[in-house]
Order: structure tokens, then C-alpha cells, then sequence
């Protein structure tokens, strides 16, 4: 089924169904959070001078059970208390108590002198959880600014404290970690920016949460258990392993259209057909060694070469301009309802402008938030910052499948939402979105299945960033790069 991602109401309500329907006491869960924190603590830090940040809420009374399995375990062990004792209830009381009873030493932060935090191997970051909303202020916030200046190994319990479980928006200060241990299922605030920056290496801790809960949250992470790779026989020929037809580039705009061709061919479409713009024929033509390449005046051309090479699928936008004429190309394509078409670049802007748009299967759209802004009519910064909500609107708005581009990509899809958190700042340079539609319109035409397109395209693209992100030693890498080095993520998919 996937790994769900999920908001801090949801969790909260798993948490209540795990302790009241199916019967695991809080208190058992929150020792095996704690347990997971600790089990991160010995297998990825150095040194046994802890300071655990606790405060008032269940996040303080994981930091507490973290305190005593550390203290237990032989380490220097000193719980920094940010609330209110009279305030302390329910487990994360009785995990505080049952500190004290081993011996363990509590300091309210209001006497503790933070100079200590620079003798610390270990910060333990347990004061806020994944409820937070708004500002940290007063000496909690000086606090998490003295905890980011030092050079220990901080750990977060569940979110780090500052960060919009919902949102990952950060107001003035937040905790930067340099490894979360989220409970039970990644939260949306973890996976968003800024507060994927904050949270560092993340890890799920299975807190023993039943496979089965009540109900199935709308995203999942994408991962390779979520789609498949074209199976060969090994007798295939050019015809056997689909047609793309690729409408890109225009005059300015010369190098979308190889990078969109040369990925699909690449990732193994077996006939790849370049239409571009007359007037940039030659100049186009002159740089492409292995697709078809083909010139075009207006709509016309285009169904003639549609009629003419058969093809299985169709990428329609990559700097193909703003005209006219290009919104009568894609009410054509759009009425040619058994014919796969992906929708990107230029063409969401050709899309914004049809008066109205017949939803039919077989199609996506694959906008960054700039172009979604186009559809959806809100500022690109406010898609950016609820992309989980957005990419929904736009598939309700057009009817068609989504890939909403950027860190992380969120897509929707007939299989379902799912949440991409692979890739690095290396894929964000003009030219890399083409390299992706060349990459999903040539699996598209190797399995007739758009929605496994999508999610293995986006899943290998963002793989191959990495990979190169590893190989270069940083994200000093342009999309030519990624259309040539395509067999090394294929690679490890493959392995």
C-alpha cells in the first residue's frame, strides 16, 4: 500500500483509534517513540553528554522517555524542562516521574544557564511537536538559537520544535536538526519547505500503530513499489516499443525540443517524432542525430503527421511560444480522446486560455507554479507553500492527471496522490522539466499506462538527479546531463 504521509489531525486521530479502538495504551506508545529516538541516537551520534529540550506536551514526554533509556544506557543525561510542571499530564507525567525515580536530573529552562549546551555531544529536541502553529518566542526561542549554534548532533522528536506540522512553514526560529525521527508516518510539514531544511535526514519510527487504520489518508510517498518499468522479451522492434510524436520549440526556444526528444528516445520509446516550428527546422534538425524531425505551420500540419506516423502518445508545449495558433493545435489534440497526451510547458498556458475545458481521460498536465497559477488564478508563492492542496484543485479543475513540479513534486493521479521527496536543487535549472516530459512521454508509449508514466518518470528523474548529485559533488549538473546518464538510474531501478 505505500507509506502514507500524513497531517498533524490525521495523526492525531490514528493516535486516539490506536488507544481507544484498538487498545495500545498511550503510555506504550510513547515509550516506543522514545526507544526509536534513542535506537537513532546510538546508531548515528557520537559522544554521552546529552542535553534532552523537553517541554509540557507528549513531545516532552517522549524526550523524557529518550532521557531515561539514555540514562539507563550509561550516558550524562540533562532534561532542560520548557513548561510548566503543574501542567504536566497524563503519560508524559508518568515518564517524567519515572526519570526522576532513576535518578535523573531536571533543570526548568528558566535556571538553566545555556552556556552548558556548548559542552553537550548530543541535543535532544523535544518541545514542540507536530501541532505547533505560529511563533517561538521568548526564552524558548533563545534557547533553539543557542541549540543552532552549537556543534553537537541534534535530534528531533517527531518535528523539529518551530516547524508548521502542516505547512513546514517556519516563523522566526525553529530547531535545525540534523535528524528528525518522525512517529509511525512522515507529516506534510516534514516533506514541505522550509521545514524539509530543518528536519535533516528523516526517519519513521514504528511506533506499533496497525497496519490497518481506519482510513486511508489521500498521499502517499512515491517510491519504486508504486509503479513498473516497460518488460521486454527481448525480440522487440522500433515499432513494438511505441511511437511519441513531441510538439516543441519556436523561434528562441531551440533547446526544449531535443532535450524532451532525446530523453524519451533514450528511455527506450522506440520512435521518437519531433514536430517543431518551420522557421526553426533547420537550426533544430541540425543538432538532433536520432529522433525524426519534422516542421509545422499550424494545427493542420500537425493532424496530418498525427494521421501519418500513428502515434501512441503525444507531448504537446515545451517551448512551443505563446500564439494563437497553438490553442487551436490543442483543441485538437484534446478531442482526440484515445490518443495519450501530456500537457506541459507553453501548453499549460495554451490550456489557461480555452474558455472551457472537457475533461477527458489520458491526459496530464505537468506544471511548475508559475504555470499552475495560470489555471488555478492564485500567486505562484501561495501554490508553493500548500502544494498538497493545490495539486488537488488543479486535477478537480481540469479533470486531468497532475504533476505539480518542484520540491517535493505532488502528483495525482488515476492510482492515486503521491508525494515525491527525491531530487536536490540541481534539478530546479531551466531545461530539466523538459528532460521529465521526454522522460514520461517515452514510458508512456512503452506501456499505454499514463498514470505509471507519471509516477515512474518523476521517480526516475529524480533518482538520476541525486545519483549525479553523488557523482559531482553537488548539484553542478545541467539537463544534458541527465538525458546522457538516464541508464545509470535505469541501473539501480533494474538491479
Amino acid at each position: 500500500m505505500g507509506t502514507f504521509v500524513l497531517t498533524p489531525d490525521e495523526m492525531r486521530e490514528i493516535d486516539r483509534w490506536t488507544i481507544k479502538e484498538f487498545g495500545i495504551p498511550g503510555f506504550t506508545l510513547m515509550e516506543s517513540a522514545g526507544r526509536g529516538i534513542v535506537e537513532i541516537i546510538e546508531s548515528e551520534c557520537e559522544g554521552d553528554k546529552v542535553i534532552v529540550c523537553a517541554g509540557g506536551g507528549n513531545n516532552g514526554g517522549d524526550g523524557f522517555v529518550v532521557a531515561r533509556y539514555l540514562l539507563n544506557r550509561g550516558y550524562k543525561v540533562l532534561v532542560v524542562f520548557t513548561g510548566k510542571f503543574s501542567k504536566l499530564k497524563g503519560e508524559a507525567r508518568k515518564n517524567y516521574l519515572l526519570f526522576k525515580k532513576l535518578g535523573g536530573e531536571v533543570v526548568k529552562l528558566h535556571d538553566f544557564d545555556m552556556a552548558y549546551l556548548k559542552e553537550a555531544d548530543i541535543i535532544v529536541d523535544a518541545i514542540f511537536g507536530t501541532g505547533f502553529k505560529g511563533e517561538v518566542k521568548g526564552e524558548i526561542a533563545d534557547l533553539i538559537d543557542v541549540i543552532n549554534q552549537q556543534d553537537a548532533c541534534v535530534v528531533s522528536v517527531d518535528i523539529p520544535s518551530g516547524v508548521n506540522g502542516l505547512t513546514g512553514m517556519v516563523g522566526k526560529t525553529a530547531v535545525l536538526a540534523d535528524i528528525t525521527g518522525t512517529m509511525a508516518f512522515p507529516k506534510r510539514g516534514l516533506l514541505l519547505y522550509p521545514g524539509r531544511f530543518y528536519a535533516g535526514e528523516i526517519y519513521v519510527i514504528d511506533i506499533g500503530v496497525p497496519y490497518n487504520i481506519p482510513f486511508e489518508p489521500p498521499f502517499r510517498l512515491l517510491d519504486e513499489e508504486e509503479f513498473y518499468l516497460p518488460f521486454k522479451l527481448g525480440n522487440e522492434h522500433k515499432g513494438k516499443n511505441g511511437k511519441l510524436l513531441v510538439i516543441a520549440g519556436s523561434s528562441g526556444y531551440t533547446g526544449a525540443p531535443q532535450l524532451v526528444a532525446d530523453a524519451a528516445q533514450k528511455i527506450g520509446a522506440g520512435l521518437v517524432y519531433l514536430a517543431v516550428r518551420k522557421e526553426v527546422y533547420t537550426q533544430v534538425s541540425a543538432k538532433i542525430i536520432d529522433p525524426v524531425v519534422v516542421s509545422y505551420e499550424n494545427y493542420s500540419d500537425i493532424e496530418r503527421l498525427i494521421g501519418e506516423f500513428e502515434p501512441d502518445g503525444v507531448v504537446f508545449g515545451p517551448g512551443v511560444g505563446r500564439r494563437d495558433d497553438t490553442v487551436n493545435i490543442l483543441k485538437m489534440l484534446l478531442a482526440k480522446k484515445d490518443l495519450p497526451l501530456i500537457v506541459d510547458a507553453d501548453g499549460i498556458w495554451t490550456l489557461s486560455e480555452l474558455k472551457h475545458i472537457e475533461k477527458r481521460d489520458k491526459v496530464a498536465i505537468t506544471p511548475h507554479p508559475g504555470e499552475a497559477a495560470l489555471l488555478v488564478k492564485s500567486p505562484p508563492h501561495d501554490i508553493d507553500r500548500e502544494r498538497f492542496a493545490f495539486a488537488l484543485k488543479l486535477r478537480e479543475r481540469t479533470g486531468f492527471e497532475v504533476v505539480l513540479k518542484g520540491n517535493p513534486t505532488i502528483l495525482s493521479t488515476s492510482y492515486g496522490n503521491y508525494v515525491n521527496v527525491l531530487g536536490n536543487e540541481g534539478l530546479g535549472k531551466g531545461g530539466s522539466g523538459d528532460v521529465l516530459s521526454g522522460i514520461i512521454g517515452g514510458l508512456l508509449v512503452q506501456t499505454d499506462d499514463l498514470s505509471n508514466a507519471l509516477l515512474a518518470g518523476v521517480f526516475i528523474h529524480a533518482l538520476l538527479g541525486d545519483i549525479l548529485y553523488e557523482e559531482m559533488n553537488g548539484p553542478y549538473y545541467v539537463p544534458h546531463d541527465l538525458v546522457e546518464n538516464i541508464h545509470k538510474a535505469m541501473g539501480v531501478l533494474n538491479d
